[in-house]
Protein backbone atom coordinates (compact mmCIF):
# COMPACT_ATOMS: atom_id res chain seq x y z
CA UNK A 1 0.00 0.00 0.00
CA UNK A 2 1.20 3.56 -0.55
CA UNK A 3 2.50 5.11 2.26
CA UNK A 4 0.34 8.20 1.54
CA UNK A 5 -2.64 5.95 1.63
CA UNK A 6 -2.00 4.84 5.20
CA UNK A 7 -3.84 6.76 8.53
CA UNK A 8 -2.49 7.02 11.37
CA UNK A 9 -2.39 4.27 14.22
CA UNK A 10 -1.85 4.83 18.15
CA UNK A 11 0.52 1.55 19.04
CA UNK A 12 -0.72 1.78 22.67
CA UNK A 13 -4.62 2.19 22.16
CA UNK A 14 -5.68 5.64 23.20
CA UNK A 15 -8.37 3.71 25.46
CA UNK A 16 -6.22 2.25 27.45
CA UNK A 17 -3.11 4.06 26.92
CA UNK A 18 -3.07 5.79 30.67
CA UNK A 19 -4.06 2.51 32.46
CA UNK A 20 -1.21 0.41 30.49
CA UNK A 21 1.70 3.35 30.92
CA UNK A 22 1.05 3.77 34.51
CA UNK A 23 0.14 -0.24 35.43
CA UNK A 24 3.34 -0.91 32.31
CA UNK A 25 0.74 -3.62 31.21
CA UNK A 26 1.12 -5.04 27.38
CA UNK A 27 3.57 -1.76 26.69
CA UNK A 28 6.28 -2.85 24.29
CA UNK A 29 10.19 -2.02 26.16
CA UNK A 30 10.42 0.43 23.23
CA UNK A 31 7.57 2.31 24.72
CA UNK A 32 8.46 2.29 28.51
CA UNK A 33 9.58 5.98 28.08
CA UNK A 34 6.31 7.39 27.63
CA UNK A 35 4.62 9.22 30.44
CA UNK A 36 0.65 8.75 31.02
CA UNK A 37 -0.08 12.08 28.98
CA UNK A 38 1.55 11.19 25.90
CA UNK A 39 -0.85 8.99 23.71
CA UNK A 40 0.01 11.22 20.44
CA UNK A 41 3.69 11.39 21.10
CA UNK A 42 5.49 10.33 18.05
CA UNK A 43 7.16 6.89 19.26
CA UNK A 44 3.30 6.41 19.85
CA UNK A 45 2.13 6.53 16.32
CA UNK A 46 2.95 3.78 13.71
CA UNK A 47 1.09 4.51 9.88
CA UNK A 48 -1.26 1.37 9.60
CA UNK A 49 -3.77 1.04 6.35
CA UNK A 50 -7.65 1.82 6.84
CA UNK A 51 -8.68 -1.52 7.41
CA UNK A 52 -6.20 -2.56 9.99
CA UNK A 53 -6.32 0.29 11.51
CA UNK A 54 -10.21 -0.16 11.86
CA UNK A 55 -9.43 -4.04 13.17
CA UNK A 56 -6.88 -2.93 15.50
CA UNK A 57 -9.26 -0.25 17.44
CA UNK A 58 -8.20 -0.50 21.08
CA UNK A 59 -6.22 -3.74 20.83
CA UNK A 60 -2.54 -3.74 21.84
CA UNK A 61 -0.40 -4.60 19.23
CA UNK A 62 0.32 -8.23 20.25
CA UNK A 63 -3.06 -9.06 20.80
CA UNK A 64 -4.21 -7.29 16.89
CA UNK A 65 -0.83 -9.33 15.78
CA UNK A 66 -2.12 -12.69 17.28
CA UNK A 67 -5.60 -11.63 15.80
CA UNK A 68 -4.54 -11.98 12.66
CA UNK A 69 -2.25 -15.06 13.09
CA UNK A 70 -5.29 -16.81 14.23
CA UNK A 71 -7.52 -16.16 10.93
CA UNK A 72 -6.04 -19.39 9.31
CA UNK A 73 -7.34 -21.73 12.04
CA UNK A 74 -11.10 -19.95 12.19
CA UNK A 75 -10.85 -20.00 8.20
CA UNK A 76 -10.52 -24.17 8.51
CA UNK A 77 -13.00 -24.29 10.92
CA UNK A 78 -15.79 -22.46 9.72
CA UNK A 79 -15.62 -21.74 6.18
CA UNK A 80 -16.28 -24.49 3.87
CA UNK A 81 -15.55 -22.23 0.78
CA UNK A 82 -11.69 -21.43 2.43
CA UNK A 83 -11.34 -25.70 2.71
CA UNK A 84 -12.72 -25.96 -0.58
CA UNK A 85 -10.26 -23.43 -2.04
CA UNK A 86 -7.34 -24.71 0.03
CA UNK A 87 -7.78 -28.23 -1.51
CA UNK A 88 -7.81 -27.14 -4.80
CA UNK A 89 -4.93 -25.63 -4.52
CA UNK A 90 -6.40 -21.97 -4.80
CA UNK A 91 -5.29 -21.25 -1.19
CA UNK A 92 -1.46 -21.86 -0.01
CA UNK A 93 -1.35 -21.35 3.94
CA UNK A 94 1.79 -19.40 5.18
CA UNK A 95 2.57 -19.51 9.18
CA UNK A 96 5.09 -17.09 8.70
CA UNK A 97 5.40 -14.48 11.40
CA UNK A 98 3.30 -11.14 11.41
CA UNK A 99 5.62 -7.88 11.03
CA UNK A 100 3.93 -4.79 10.73
CA UNK A 101 5.11 -2.11 8.07
CA UNK A 102 6.44 0.29 10.95
CA UNK A 103 8.57 -2.88 12.20
CA UNK A 104 10.40 -2.69 9.05
CA UNK A 105 11.45 1.01 9.06
CA UNK A 106 14.64 1.48 11.00
CA UNK A 107 13.98 4.26 13.72
CA UNK A 108 16.88 6.82 14.46
CA UNK A 109 17.87 6.91 17.69
CA UNK A 110 17.30 9.26 20.11
CA UNK A 111 21.15 9.87 20.66
CA UNK A 112 22.27 9.86 17.06
CA UNK A 113 18.96 12.71 16.65
CA UNK A 114 20.75 14.69 19.33
CA UNK A 115 24.43 14.60 17.94
CA UNK A 116 22.91 15.39 14.53
CA UNK A 117 21.58 18.87 16.39
CA UNK A 118 24.36 19.38 18.18
CA UNK A 119 26.88 19.11 14.79
CA UNK A 120 24.55 21.79 12.95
Amino acid sequence: MEFTKMQIDHIIPQYNFINDVINKWRIPSFLTHLKFNEYDHIDNLMPSCRVCNKWKSAFDLEYFRNEIFQQIRRLNEKSSNYRMAKRFGLVIESAKPIIFYFETIKQPSIHNETKLLEIE
